[in-house]
């Protein structure tokens, strides 16, 4: 055991996680590190020393200066341009050579403006920067509208053969997948509970998911989103509920990509994996280190549809779930004729509800579905009922709504089916500029406060945070409904008496604090 944690303690954390780390501390400056180093591996699940999380908060502002130099060379913004088009030229299948990239390196540098005139396009610093960021390797598939899975069957069957020397527990599926959360089935009806004929909301964020093939495991759901800090997140904890990143255009990025794999190896590190990991081949999809305890595939170029389990039900099926709920928390306001704005908070616990409950066995269907799991297609596609009976719940709401237009269930679920999940879609050159300049000057971050998530919303109010003593008669009373009805098992017992130990926990941590506070005056 101790051998274990001083493995993970020795972890070197990246810039996004020193991030995530300071930034947790502020929202706890008052406790003495000993205590946050605690809260730290409880809430983010990183076990960080005491010693290392003081020199972070003492060196604050040069820690949030520096960024991974790993990830980029003298002239990362430089770079960071070239790779953006790299990658949108390739889904555009454009033939790239060494002339026409150094000419457009040329052509990037001039309007960043930040470039010496001196600075040599050479071939060494482009086979260089083609190393860093892995180039040679994604260049090499190439793209088509429609594919044949005879072309790749050797891959198929390789990939395949590679899955086999796994356990069905060690084997995962991530995918990415937009979602208008605040969108109804109705072209006249908006969650803003304005006037009849009001344009339909399309606020989106972006949804990461990632299951093992059994279900066994499935790996806290991500969201990435415009805001950094939305209004909506004071005095609430985000990170019990999801892994939360942001940027601009709420798309997934190499860099976002990057963080999300370093967490997922962590994830299994604890648990002393070695695990496969199944991707497609998004342009995002770019490893700048490999994992430890991951070893990634990628599917063979548009394959995805057919091949990848969480595009085989899952998703879907997590969307019948969640516009479930929207679609009954309208429902409620208009039977109780109140006009009420759907909050980010709810949004996020909604996602992590419809997210736990998809069940195991959806699950496996879905990876049987694909072929990836031993099982004759023939067989499971009579069983893939759960989508389509939750799609018939939905249908039957739907119906209920006061609305005009109605779209069908089938149609309501797929209503992101098209839309992009990667920022590398339709960007010209200019736009790869502004991405640039935008997520290089740490200035103009807190400038993304102006695209919240919560700036369409009303005033957020503030919320009483209830006091530790009525939390603990809360759960008692639950424990008496639940012997009352006899309707108790173990789990439901061990559960209320985990969360009553843990209110206790959380209790003497902050009156330590306050001691130590005190102590020090």
């Amino acid at each position: 055991m101790n051998a274990k944690n001083q493995k993970q303690r020795n972890t070197k954390w990246t810039f996004e996680q020193k991030k995530q780390i300071l930034e947790y501390s502020s929202q706890n400056e008052r406790m003495c590190v000993s205590d946050l180093c605690v809260l730290i591996e409880q809430d983010l699940g990183y076990s960080i020393k005491r010693r290392t999380l003081q020199h972070y908060i003492s060196n604050r502002d040069k820690v949030l200066s520096l960024s991974d130099r790993k990830t980029g060379g003298r002239h990362a913004d430089l770079e960071q341009a070239l790779f953006l088009w790299i990658t949108y030229a390739r889904n555009d299948n454009l033939i790239l050579t060494n002339d026409i990239l150094i000419e457009k390196a040329k052509r990037l540098s001039i309007k960043l403006g930040n470039i010496p005139n001196n600075f040599k396009y050479s071939i060494g610093w482009l086979e260089r920067f083609k190393d860093r960021f892995k180039i040679k390797r994604r260049l090499i598939h190439g793209e088509a509208g429609d594919v044949n899975l005879d072309i790749y069957k050797e891959e198929i069957k390789s990939i395949k053969d590679e899955i086999c020397k796994y356990d069905k527990d060690d084997v995962y599926n991530m995918d990415e997948a937009a979602l208008f959360y605040e969108m109804l089935p109705s072209q006249t009806l908006s969650m803003t509970a304005k006037i009849s004929g009001t344009k339909q909301s399309k606020k989106r964020i972006t949804l990461v998911f990632c299951t093992n093939m059994t279900g066994t495991d499935k790996h806290v759901l991500s969201i990435i989103a415009h805001s950094a800090k939305p209004r909506c997140f004071k005095n609430f904890n985000h990170n019990s509920y999801v892994d939360y990143f942001h940027n601009k255009k709420a798309w997934m990025t190499s860099t976002i990509f990057n963080d999300w794999v370093q967490r997922f190896d962590l994830h299994v590190g604890k648990k002393n994996k070695k695990v496969l990991l199944l991707l497609d081949n998004a342009p995002s999809h770019i490893l700048l280190s490999e994992p430890k305890n991951v070893k990634i595939i990628f599917l063979p170029p548009c394959t995805t549809s057919k091949l990848q389990p969480l595009d085989g039900g899952i998703i879907r099926t997590f969307k019948a779930y969640y516009k479930r709920k929207i679609c009954l928390f309208a429902f409620e306001n208009f039977e109780n004729e109140i006009k009420q704005n759907v909050s980010f908070k709810d949004v996020i616990k909604w996602l992590k509800e419809c997210w736990n409950n998809i069940s195991e066995d959806t699950i496996q269907r879905c990876w049987k579905h694909v072929g990836l799991y031993g099982e004759d297609l023939k067989e499971i596609d009579k069983d893939m009922t759960c989508a389509a009976i939750e799609e018939s719940s939905l249908q039957e709401i739907i119906d209920k709504l006061n609305v005009k237009s109605k779209l069908t269930a089938h149609d309501y679920i797929q209503a992101e089916d098209n839309h992009p999940t990667t920022s590398i879609m339709e960007m010209t050159e200019d736009d790869i500029i502004d991405f640039i300049k935008e997520n290089s000057d740490e200035g103009n971050k807190d400038n993304l406060l102006e695209d919240s998530l919560c700036n369409e919303y009303e005033t957020i109010k503030d919320e009483t945070v209830p006091k530790a003593e009525d939390c603990k008669a809360a759960l008692e009373q639950l424990e008496k409904f639940f012997n009352d009805k006899d309707l108790s098992n173990k789990k439901d017992m061990d559960a209320i008496y985990y969360l009553k130990n843990r209110i206790d926990s959380v209790k003497i941590l902050k009156q330590a604090t306050m001691y130590n506070f005190l102590t020090k005056l």
